[in-house]
């Protein structure tokens, strides 16, 4: 089970390393960027999506690539902060750091990238609630999600790695 975990973790690494080459800038500078990214979506979505409130899928899915990159630093600072054997309490926080993040930038959305960023909300806050989140987080039916919403994505012009 903490295989499974700690193959993800190196595996975020990897991709982490290779998307932006400074852990320490992207982590920093992550929070800000989401925070400014909201009204950019906000106005996006006016010009593009005629349906209320409801984000437009690209900007749904650079939000989720932003969220996906902050857990990433998150989870390298609980590992820092624990010597390699975070808590229960950290991957918690991590999990629901993510879902809240990616819960605001899904808004009222019901496209399919709306419905795949739900599902994997839905299911990463689950795993978050869960008495050991690494085990409940090692299902097949997160992995699922967590596919769905990388090709969602990717359909809507934008690469993200969940």
């Amino acid at each position: 089970m903490r295989t499974t975990f700690a193959a993800l973790v190196g595996a975020s690494l990897m991709s982490l390393a290779a998307c932006s080459g400074d852990d320490t800038s992207t982590a920093s500078s992550t929070p800000t960027t989401a925070t400014s990214a909201q009204p950019a979506a906000e106005t996006t979505t006016e010009a593009v999506a005629p349906a209320g409130d409801a984000p437009a899928d690209k900007d749904v899915c650079e939000a989720a690539g932003k969220a996906d990159k902050a857990m990433k630093a998150e989870l390298i600072e609980a590992l820092k902060a624990s010597n390699g054997e975070p808590t229960a309490a950290d991957y918690k926080k991590v999990l629901t750091g993510l879902a809240t993040q990616l819960t605001t930038a899904v808004g009222s959305s019901e496209t399919e990238v709306g419905k795949a960023v739900k599902a994997f909300v839905a299911d990463a806050t689950e795993a978050a609630n869960a008495a050991d989140p690494v085990t409940a987080a090692d299902n097949p039916e997160f992995t699922k999600a967590g596919s769905d919403l990388t090709a969602a994505c990717k359909t809507a012009g934008v690469t993200v790695n969940y």
